[in-house]
């Protein structure tokens, strides 16, 4: 039994009701970013500059990376000083090695220096002749990142020992590196037949 206000007593029901109200968090004790636990604040929300799908926000000011063309890669490879060439055995066996060249167009030559205590045939020189396929990597890297760039080279290699046909790649490698004008390499070329060039630079 309990009182009405007016005096009379009435039976209570068996049953009460039960009401749950959904409060949202925004009106709620919830510290949300940007925000100040009072839910009377009206500052908006802070949000974080965004950054492309891929990209970084290292350095000063994020640039998108792009793809070089084949013209610009081939230029900026044939401007490097040294590059790196990857062979693999007839079994895959990879082997990497830096290496002087010079560029003649699509074909990429450098001279084999043969190793004054060794009697053993150079593993890149085995390998080209088990495995024609080769690569060729020229990049450029400094602590300032939008500086970045690389330039690589596939194709095919051929080991050439004809000293009239290395005449030719030995005077453009003695054109480009006073050391070679020197001591002018008595070895074998190896001229790489260029099929694609490929490359990636940070800020184009």
């Amino acid at each position: 039994m309990w009182r009405s206000p007016s005096g009379k007593e009435e039976a209570r029901s068996r049953f009460s009701v039960h009401v749950r109200f959904i409060v949202p968090a925004q009106a709620a004790n919830v510290k949300v970013h940007g925000l100040g636990k009072s839910p009377g604040t009206s500052r908006v929300p802070r949000r974080e500059p965004a950054v492309p799908r891929g990209g970084s926000a290292v350095g000063h000011g994020y640039c998108e990376p792009v793809r070089l063309t084949e013209g610009e890669a081939r230029e900026r490879f044939g401007r490097g000083r040294v590059a790196r060439l990857a062979t693999a055995d007839a079994a895959g066996s990879p082997h990497l090695v830096p290496f002087t060249f010079a560029l003649d167009g699509d074909m990429i030559v450098l001279a084999v220096d043969h190793k004054p205590k060794s009697s053993r045939p150079l593993r890149r020189v085995t390998n080209i002749a088990e495995n024609p396929r080769v690569s060729a990597l020229v990049d450029h890297y400094e602590d300032e990142w939008p500086n970045l760039w690389w330039a690589r080279a596939d194709g095919l290699a051929e080991v050439w020992e004809d000293p009239e046909r290395c005449s030719t790649p030995i005077r453009l490698l003695q054109a480009k590196y006073r050391q070679y004008r020197e001591h002018p390499p008595s070895g074998p070329v190896v001229a790489i037949m260029v099929e694609r060039w490929s490359g990636w630079s940070y800020s184009g």
